[in-house]
C-alpha cells in the first residue's frame, strides 16, 4: 500500500536485490541461504524492537524487483535512541546471526530520493554490521552530510575505505594504507585521528556511485577478524571498488556473533524550513549466504 508520506520532498532509501542469483547476507548455518523479499508482509526474520510501527509500511509504488517494498522513515519527532539520536531499523533475528569472522556475502541495492538536509558532518548510518557490544559497527554504510561512504573499524580507529566524492584518479589501482587526509563531510573526526595497519586496494573504478536519485547495487564480501585477519571487499554496480585487509572489528565483544542491521540511525536533525529532515528507507529484498566464493 502506498503511504502518503512518500512524496518528492521525502528522503527515500530503498534496499533491493542486486540480482536473483546474487549471494547475499551470511547465515549462521553452513551453506544455508536466506532470502527476504518483503513480498508477503511478514517480518518474522527480523527483530522488531528498533522498528517504529507508525513509521514503517509496505509500499507498492516504488519497487526495483517484486511487487512491493518495506518503507521506513525517520522524522523530527523520532528520538528512539535518545534526545540527540534518531533510529528506525530492522535487524536480523538472533538465531540468524553469524559467528564473527564467518566468510559471508551480502548484496542489495538501494537509492535515496528527495531533498537532503546537509548539516555539516552529522552522523548518519544507513546499514551496519555489528558485534555484540555497544561500539561502532565494524563495517558501515554512511551518509554523513549527504555523501555516501563506507567505513571499517579497528577498535576505536575508523577508516573510510570508499566514498562517492573521492578523486578516482588518485586511487585507481592503488594499494597501501588509507589516506591520512580528513574529509570535511565526515562526522566524529576523533575516530579517524589514529594509526591502523589496515591496507586498501582500490579497483579501476574506485569512486562509489551516488545513491541520491539512482539505484546502486552493492555486493560485500565480509570476513571480520582481529590480528590482521579481517577482509572486506566491495563491488558497486557490478564493478570492484575496494579491498580492505587487516584488523577489522573490536577486541572487547561480549559474545562471538555478528549481525546485520538496515535502516536509519543518525544524529537528531531537528528540522529546518528547507530542506526537510524526514527520511525514509524502502527495503525491497535481502538474501543471505555464507558461501566461501562469489556467485557470478
Amino acid at each position: 500500500m502506498h503511504h502518503d508520506a512518500v512524496c518528492p520532498l521525502v528522503i527515500l532509501l530503498m534496499l533491493a536485490l542486486l540480482a536473483p542469483d546474487a549471494i547475499l547476507v551470511g547465515q549462521a548455518r553452513a551453506h544455508d541461504a536466506l532470502h527476504e523479499g518483503f513480498e508477503d508482509e511478514d517480518l518474522t526474520l527480523w527483530l522488531p524492537r528498533d522498528l517504529e510501527s507508525d513509521d514503517s509500511w509496505f509500499d507498492d509504488s516504488i519497487v526495483r524487483e517484486g511487487d512491493q517494498s518495506l518503507a521506513i522513515r525517520v522524522n523530527e519527532s523520532n528520538h528512539a535512541c535518545g534526545r540527540t539520536c534518531q533510529r528506525n531499523e530492522i535487524r536480523l533475528n538472533t538465531d540468524l546471526r553469524l559467528p564473527f569472522g564467518a566468510d559471508a556475502w551480502y548484496a542489495f541495492g538501494f537509492r535515496i530520493d528527495g531533498e537532503l538536509e546537509r548539516r555539516g558532518s552529522t552522523s548518519w548510518v544507513v546499514g551496519q554490521w555489528k558485534q555484540e557490544n555497544g561500539r561502532s559497527p565494524f563495517l558501515a554504510q554512511r551518509f554523513d552530510n549527504g555523501v555516501f561512504h563506507i567505513t571499517v573499524q579497528d577498535n576505536n580507529c575508523r577508516v573510510m575505505i570508499a566514498a562517492a566524492n573521492r578523486d578516482p584518479a588518485a586511487l585507481a589501482g592503488r594499494t597501501g594504507p588509507p589516506p591520512r587526509r580528513f574529509e570535511s563531510f565526515l562526522a566524529e573526526p576523533w575516530y579517524y585521528a589514529c594509526d591502523t595497519y589496515i591496507t586498501l586496494e582500490w579497483g579501476p573504478e574506485p569512486l562509489l556511485p551516488n545513491p541520491h536519485g539512482a539505484w546502486v547495487g552493492m555486493l560485500y564480501h565480509v570476513v571480520g577478524g582481529r590480528d590482521g585477519q579481517g577482509l572486506v571487499e566491495v563491488w558497486a554496480n557490478g564493478v570492484f571498488t575496494v579491498r580492505a585487509t587487516g584488523s577489522i572489528g573490536h577486541d572487547d565483544a561480549a559474545g562471538p556473533t555478528q549481525y546485520f542491521r538496515f535502516g536509519i540511525y543518525r544524529n537528531a536533525m531537528p528540522g529546518l524550513p528547507s530542506p526537510i529532515s524526514t527520511a525514509s528507507v524502502v527495503a525491497l529484498g535481502v538474501r543471505m549466504s555464507d558461501g566461501g566464493a562469489r556467485n557470478e
